[in-house]
């Protein structure tokens, strides 16, 4: 029979091969039953910044592709919550014409130094990049900003930084900073977390020669 029809399919091996592309126990909720809020967060500039650590962290080892895969999903999830959310809010606002122009743009330029291109209210164009998280807002927003961000933050009009916090949820909460980089030494505080290095180098043969 098995020469027929086969063997039967083992499940558990099937879910081990899975697993490598697929993180189990994480599925999100339908996109189509999560409703965003705006919510409105003021900035601390008196009190000193704090970078979250954990001392004494024990010696382990990191799976940076599951680690990669996860964040990518997860940042994947912000942008549709996000787009979702601005379409509703311009339709709202009685600018369905603006909210059918919405584009998002990392799924075509992931170079493009933002990730969706919105609308505001009056017809200029808003230009957001979108940081996911999956915890809750607290008295810290923690984020990666590329020097490719940086630098369209500093050139472009209405560059916004949205940050969605409890992306897993149905109920995420988006805080939305217009001009971040005006914040900076106001309760910003950016710090480098690599750099890249340029050798100039020549062939010892060539420079014997």
């Amino acid at each position: 029979l098995y020469t027929i029809f086969g063997r039967p399919v083992n499940k558990n091996k099937t879910h081990e091969k899975l697993r490598k592309y697929i993180d189990f126990g994480e599925d999100y909720p339908k996109i189509s039953r999560v409703k965003a809020d705006f919510i409105d967060l003021n900035v601390i500039s008196k009190e000193p910044l704090k970078v979250p650590h954990k001392p004494n962290q024990a010696p382990r080892i990191i799976d940076f592709e599951k680690e990669n895969r996860r964040n990518k999903r997860l940042g994947d999830r912000g942008e549709l919550i996000v787009l979702k959310k601005e379409k509703t809010y311009l339709k709202e606002n009685g600018r369905h014409d603006l909210a059918k122009k919405i584009e998002h743009v990392s799924k075509k330029d992931t170079n493009a130094g933002y990730d969706i291109l919105s609308f505001e209210l009056n017809g200029e164009e808003k230009f957001i990049e979108v940081k996911s998280t999956a915890s809750s807002f607290k008295n810290i927003a923690n984020f990666i900003l590329t020097s490719n961000e940086y630098d369209k933050a500093q050139r472009l009009k209405n560059y916004y930084i949205y940050i969605v916090f409890e992306a897993k949820s149905e109920n995420p909460k988006i805080w939305r900073i217009k001009d971040p980089i005006a914040l900076k030494g106001k309760g910003l505080k950016m710090s480098p977390l690599s750099f890249r290095v340029v050798i100039n180098i020549e062939n010892k043969n060539d420079e014997a020669n």
